[in-house]
């Protein structure tokens, strides 16, 4: 008696080939996709024009009367005016400190996939990645000058400021996941560069607009 082969055995069998090969396919491909993941590079620096028309503003105002409103934008927002001169109408202030895994120069990586951040991070940053170890805050500057034709010029200067880690720990800070607040606050090695966040500037100006207009009815040139 001879025996034939099955063929409904034959077709599961090429049916089984296939989808393992299939399988094996899309492996390989989600492989090589993963490799070809570009990371998110840092942002180009703009010009020193932009800069410039992103944080200077003409109101047709008094001197005085624009930097009392700057003032009053400042404290309503939160911030702490660390240093003011009334005479030459510059003032310094400083938004409330958070903290951050992150230094100022890094926060483009904030943006990547939360499973790309730590690949963009050096080993000691992955640590205070961690342990939100970076303290930060905002700083802004802002100077008022009188112009010839009785109108009055604003520039405003925000700086993203940090306070790396200390390198040097208290006991209290060497546990897992938590560090001391305290060890970076007296230290003079802050980072800080230009927040050109055009958005930002505008938000305030447009604060800066209405708090003029309740005072004196009167808009921007």
């Amino acid at each position: 008696m001879t025996l034939r082969p099955s063929v409904g055995l034959d077709r599961a069998v090429v049916s089984s080939v296939l989808a393992a090969a299939l399988i094996l396919s899309l492996s390989s491909t989600t492989f090589a996709d993963k490799k070809k993941i570009e990371l998110p590079a840092p942002p180009a620096p703009i010009s020193d024009a932009d800069r410039e028309a992103m944080q200077m503003r003409v109101y047709n105002v008094e001197s005085a009367e624009l930097f009392e409103a700057i003032q009053a934008v400042l404290k309503f927002d939160g911030w702490t005016v660390t240093e003011k001169d009334d005479t030459t109408h510059q003032i310094h202030a400083e938004s409330l400190k958070t903290q951050s895994g992150v230094g100022p120069d890094k926060d483009w990586i904030l943006n990547a996939n939360q499973k790309t951040q730590p690949k963009l991070l050096t080993k000691p940053e992955r640590r205070y990645w961690r342990l939100k170890a970076w303290t930060r805050w905002l700083e802004m500057s802002a100077s008022v000058e009188p112009r010839k034709d009785s109108s009055t010029r604003i520039r405003v200067s925000i700086i993203k400021t940090g306070l790396p880690p200390s390198s040097t720990r208290t006991k209290a800070s060497v546990a897992p996941f938590s560090v001391n607040v305290n060890e970076v606050r007296n230290r003079d090695d802050r980072i800080g560069v230009p927040f050109d966040d055009a958005a930002v500037y505008q938000q305030f100006f447009e604060k800066l607009d209405r708090r003029l207009a309740l005072e004196i009815g009167d808009p921007p040139k």
